[in-house]
This record gives C-alpha cells, structure tokens and sequence, in this order.
C-alpha cells in the first residue's frame, strides 16, 4: 500500500509534465524562413496604373484549321516552324475513292455524248423526210424527245463531274493566310474529322509581328485611357520590361477566358479585352506565353 501510494506520488507529476511539454509544442510555431522566388515578379513603379494579364499571339491571332471533308488523312505537307504562303498546300485527305467516282462520270460523259451524237443524226434524218409521209408524228416526236433526253444527261454527268472536281480540290487543304506553322495535330494515317475544333489540326499564325491580348477587370474598363503608356514582361523574365503599343480594343465585355484556380477568385470576373504590340527585336517571345502589362491612367 505504501508502495502504491509511493508510485502514485511520483508518476502523477512526470505524467503532468509530460501533458504539458506536449502541450507547449504543439503550440510552438517556428517563424519560417521568407522563400526567394526564383524568378523575380514583374514590377512597376507608377502608383496610378492598371493590371492585367496577356497572352502572346501572332498578328491574326491564332487560326485552328480543319478539314472541309472527313477522311483518313493521306499526306502532310508542311512542318513545324515552317513558313508558308496563302494558298500553300497544308494536308490532303485520302482522295482515291473521289477518283475513281470521277473517273466512272468521264466514262459516262464520253458514252452520253455518243448517245447524243446517235440521236441528234436520227433526229435529223427523220425530220428531212417527215414531209414524205415516210414516218409517223409520233415517231418523229419520239426521236425528239430522245434527242433532249440525251442532252439533259451529257448535263447531268458533267455537273457530276464538277462536283467531284470540286470535292477532290477540297481534300487538299490549303493555307488561308500566310503565316507559320505553329502546331502540328494531325499524322498520315490519322482519321480528320469536320465540323467545329477546339484544336486545329494545323495551327497556324502570322508572327511576323507579334500581340499581346490583355484582359483587363471590368472594373478598372473605365479607367482605360487606349493610348496611355504601357510596359509589360514575361511571367518568365519578370525583371525586363518592354513598352507596348496599342493597337485596338474588343469593346464587348465578355466572361474571363482562364481562371487561375484561387479559392478566392470571382468565378463571374468579367474583362475587356485591349491588344498591344512590341518590338520583337526587344523581346523574344513565343505565341502562348503569359505576360504582366501595367497601363498608365494618365496618357504618356
């Protein structure tokens, strides 16, 4: 009993101090080291300015090409970095079928023709001796109407023709503007399917100058002078700024293209939309790359 009371008396106050020694750490936070970034943020030192984010795009913004007709893709002619000419020749869908309906029609042109030919030299026959009484009105009205009949289909099979002329230049896609080839989505024997793309299977642009699309807070659209001085850098090179120069405004106020992720970010946050240009000789950039822009309020 002594014993007991004896290990009573000593275990309760090492078990309280424990408690407590647990307690206190579990309440101490060590102040933590301020991490350097490595790449230094973009910064201006006008006060009174506007801020927004910008994506690099080429001149003509960026242009997602599709296919007028699906198919297996037969060819591509073009590579990644390569420049090309309006008109340019981009990919060609498996065209075989096309040329084989198009043989088949010139195969029934020559045989409508040669009908044609039959008929119109009976129809003239007929008709020197139908004052002869040598054959019937009927008969005469017979090789009339197969005369007609004939010219209508030699009509028919050349518009035929023209159509799969026509379908089988469309297999070839063509350049709409010249420009560079900035992604390649398709590969030879890959099926292109038409309709609507998100992304092209050619994406093309023309960077021979360059723009920056800067969306702008609904809320500073007010305050935006269009040709006040503007500066922006590279999310990449934060420390070298660049002036920009205006060029022109979507007016219409539309639904922030990409959210950031933040928990706290308005998922309504509405923009306006200003496009600026730089020098390229100041900056290499590529179409794609994000860049912070800072605009004066007041004009330069």
């Amino acid at each position: 009993m002594k014993l007991k009371n004896k290990l009573l008396t000593i275990g309760l106050p090492v078990v309280a101090a424990s408690m407590l020694l647990f307690t206190a750490k579990a309440l101490y936070h060590p102040a933590r080291e301020v991490a350097t970034p490595i790449i230094s943020p973009a910064s201006y030192e006008q006060s009174q300015r506007i801020a927004g984010i910008g994506i690099v795009e080429p001149k003509s913004e960026v242009i997602n090409i599709g296919t007028h007709i699906s198919g297996i893709v037969q060819q591509v002619h073009v590579k990644l970095g390569q420049h090309v000419k309006a008109g340019d020749s981009l990919f060609s869908i498996d065209d075989r079928e096309v040329k084989a309906q198009l043989d088949n029609a010139f195969a029934r042109l020559a045989s409508a023709k040669t009908a044609l030919d039959d008929a119109t030299t009976e129809l003239s026959f007929y008709e020197k001796i139908a004052n002869s009484n040598a054959i019937s009105p009927q008969e005469l009205s017979n090789k009339r109407f197969a005369v007609k009949r004939a010219r209508t289909l030699v009509k028919e099979t050349q518009t035929a023709i023209n159509e799969f002329q026509t379908t089988l230049s469309r297999l070839t896609v063509k350049a709409p503007i010249a420009g560079e080839i900035l992604r390649l989505n398709i590969r030879v024997g890959e099926y292109a399917n038409e309709g609507k793309l998100n992304d092209g299977f050619v994406v093309l642009g023309d960077t021979s100058v360059l723009h920056v699309r800067v969306e702008i807070d609904e809320s500073d659209a007010q305050r935006l002078k269009q040709h006040a001085m503007a500066k922006g850098a590279l999310r990449s090179d934060g420390g070298h700024m660049v002036p920009l120069t205006f060029v022109r405004l979507e007016p219409l106020i539309k639904a922030k293209r990409s959210l950031s992720g933040d928990s706290n970010e308005r998922v309504d946050t509405r923009v306006l939309e200003v496009i600026y240009t730089f020098d390229k000789a100041q900056l290499l950039a590529y179409p794609g790359q994000q860049m912070d822009v800072f605009i004066d309020d007041n004009l330069a």
